[in-house]
């Protein structure tokens, strides 16, 4: 009978052709250090040229893998579905465009697990690939806690709010006793956060370890981000119905004015053309602006279709 594997690597994807190459290739140089390791790639809808690369790629991968197929749409409920399907106490969820930066990485996250303390994740950061065209939109998110607020998380403890799955190892027993990931969230977004609170409520912690660093290989203009940011004010909304209870979050709630007002500005901001050598002290209330308008744009939808 084989060996139950060390940790199991959870990797969601869907219609990522042009990247998971990479991905999976870069995994399979991890230097295990007599790590047993096991890959479990989760399907969420991708088109039949995308699954002919990726049942390639499964079946070439020196770990054992296997691929896991999820018709509910979301990273949620194919972070569930990854879970489920893994072999492992310890799970490492990571993303189809999120590369380790040293072939030390997932040795690492198992070290740091040594302690046998099962109610402690530990995360590492996520930063932009170098190989990647820094544009100033992608300046701008990485400055000032726009995508991750790691300037936070190394001034002291993690957050509830600063907890992102992209470079996270876990142990099963927390996560199954919360349910994992809420299925609700079918849009980019908020769903860390708020299956973070429920963890942190059963004395949950998060460890970061700035050495176990991954790369964000995707590469995003201004009006990929606009769309992105009205995919999280969809999800927002949604984490503001769920955790209409407590206080102290951080997901804004945008007033029926700043609502209409982001409804207003939005089709200007998606065409808005921010030169690349302005200073992002210049460009940054530009973007502000632009990515707030979106976030409300998508919040007030999401609250018309509750209401609807």
């Amino acid at each position: 009978m084989p060996e139950r594997p060390d940790v199991s690597v959870v990797l969601p994807t869907r219609d990522r052709a042009d990247v998971l190459p990479r991905t999976l290739g870069t995994l399979a140089t991890q230097r295990l250090d007599r790590v047993r390791a096991e890959l479990v790639v989760v399907d969420n809808g991708s088109t039949p040229a995308t699954l002919d690369v990726l049942e390639k790629l499964v079946a070439a991968h020196p770990w054992p893998a296997r691929l896991v197929h999820e018709g509910r749409p979301g990273v949620a409920a194919a972070r569930n579905a990854g879970l489920e399907a893994a072999q492992a106490d310890l799970i490492l969820f990571t993303n189809d465009d999120v590369i380790p930066a040293a072939d030390t990485w997932l040795a690492g996250h198992v070290q740091a697990h040594k302690s046998g303390q099962d109610r402690v994740g530990i995360m590492g950061p996520v930063v932009w690939h170098p190989r990647l065209h820094s544009t100033s939109i992608m300046r701008w998110l990485a400055s000032g806690g726009h995508s991750h607020r790691y300037e936070a998380v190394r001034a002291g403890r993690v957050e509830p709010a600063e907890m992102y799955a992209n470079n996270l190892s876990v142990h099963r027993r927390p996560l199954e006793e919360v349910g994992g990931f809420d299925v609700r969230f079918t849009s980019y977004g908020w769903q860390e956060y708020d299956l973070s609170l429920r963890l942190h409520d059963r004395g949950f912690r998060v460890r970061f370890v700035e050495e176990l660093e991954a790369w964000h290989d995707h590469e995003h203009d201004l009006r990929d981000s606009l769309r992105r940011m009205e995919r999280i004010g969809r999800a927002a909304e949604l984490f503001n119905e769920i955790h209409a209870g407590r206080e102290g979050l951080l997901a804004s709630r945008p007033r029926a004015w700043e609502m209409a007002v982001g409804a207003a500005i939005a089709p200007v901001a998606r065409r808005m053309h921010v030169p690349e050598r302005m200073p992002l002290a210049l460009a940054g209330p530009l973007y502000s602006l632009a990515h707030k308008s979106s976030m409300a744009v998508g919040y007030r939808a999401a609250r018309r279709e509750r209401a609807a």
